[in-house]
């Protein structure tokens, strides 16, 4: 583990690294024109005056492929079934679905919808074969019309992260299903059911994905599970060795999801849970997912992954967070360290993330 910081004279760093701003809590939305041509054929423009309409660019779409600096984690565990998927990445952020689509070897086409400027220019410079819309009020199945008819996927995969600020138990503000940014999946389940009424697409499998944290409360969780169909299941991100960060996945293809009466893939094993929380899916490898992470200049954590894998640690990074001001009512909770650093980082990021094992330190 090394000695503690100041033993060492070392100077941390956050180990959170992307800069953005808070999602915006109401979307406006904005239907497509639709006209015809002489012939009959059926258009979908868009009313903003775009002028290289979606429905166009996802036409002449091309395979998502990886051109980001480095080498993609390769999960060995997964099997991935021939053939290309169609990829609806909502809330998307930097492309953190289609990254984990391709670190399992999955073969798709995609479109990312995300309101967030610097997080699209980051995404479309790694993976530029996706195509990207500024908002999930925005997508349409209409859309896709053109693109079914060139080419039939084996599946659609519909979902994302929706925005969590409303159910975080880090909001001691939060208020649940009356903050308008909780209703977001709603959208997943109406692109969803728009797809299910395409003639093109009525044999097509239509699987959703939505994650959001572990903390809501219980009424969103029976809430997003009412509108997707089944319940979730939890995975705790600590248990890969590296991060805290405890999500649930609803994870499904109509009314069937991901659950214990299912084999969990090589590795993975059900945990024990009770009745009354969602099943809890847990990495029990032998390496840490990654198993090694480079760090820049000299930079390293204070914990070693592998220790945590193995139950002799339960120190890791705090759960990785946007980057924006953070009140100062969560410091109680927090070291005196931690929160002196706190303030003087600005109140970037939680308080408990200045903890020294959720920083990089340079022992240089």
């Amino acid at each position: 583990m090394g000695a503690p910081p100041d033993a060492v004279d070392s100077q941390p760093v956050a180990a959170h690294s992307v800069q953005e701003q808070p999602r915006p809590v109401a979307m406006q939305r904005q239907q497509p024109a639709v006209v015809g041509d002489s012939q009959g054929h059926r258009q979908v423009h868009l009313q903003e005056g775009d002028s290289s309409p979606v429905s166009k660019r996802l036409y002449a779409a091309k395979p998502v492929s990886w051109r980001g600096k480095g080498d993609l984690l390769q999960c060995p565990w997964v099997i991935v079934p021939k053939g290309p998927f169609l990829v609806i990445d909502l809330w998307s952020g930097m492309g953190g679905l289609p990254i984990a689509l391709l670190c399992m070897g999955t073969t798709f086409y995609a479109l990312a919808a995300e309101c967030d400027a610097d997080a699209r220019q980051a995404c479309a410079s790694s993976m530029p074969n996706i195509v990207h819309v500024e908002d999930v009020a925005k997508v349409r199945a209409s859309d896709f019309v053109e693109f079914l008819e060139r080419r039939k996927p084996r599946a659609i995969i519909i979902g994302g992260g929706s925005p969590c600020q409303g159910n975080s138990s880090l909001n001691t503000r939060r208020k649940g299903m009356g903050d308008p940014r909780s209703h977001q999946p709603f959208e997943l389940c109406r692109i969803r059911d728009e797809f299910q009424s395409l003639p093109c697409a009525q044999d097509i499998p239509i699987i959703t994905f939505l994650e959001n944290v572990g903390s809501m409360p219980r009424e969103v969780q029976e809430q997003y599970t009412h509108w997707l169909g089944h319940p979730p299941v939890r995975i705790e991100a600590i248990s890969c060795g590296w991060v805290y960060r405890n999500r649930c996945f609803w994870l499904g293809c109509g009314d069937v999801g991901v659950s214990p009466s299912l084999t969990p893939p090589a590795d993975w094993t059900w945990a024990p849970s009770t009745a009354q929380e969602a099943p809890v899916l847990k990495f029990n490898g032998k390496k840490p997912i990654p198993p090694r992470v480079s760090w820049e200049a000299g930079y390293a954590p204070l914990f070693n992954p592998l220790e945590v894998l193995q139950g002799e640690s339960s120190l890791g990074f705090h759960p990785f967070t946007r980057e924006f001001f953070h009140p100062p009512d969560r410091v109680n909770q927090a070291s005196p360290e931690a929160a002196a650093r706190f303030f003087e980082d600005s109140c970037r990021f939680p308080p408990s993330a200045y903890e020294e094992h959720s920083l990089v330190w340079n022992r240089n």
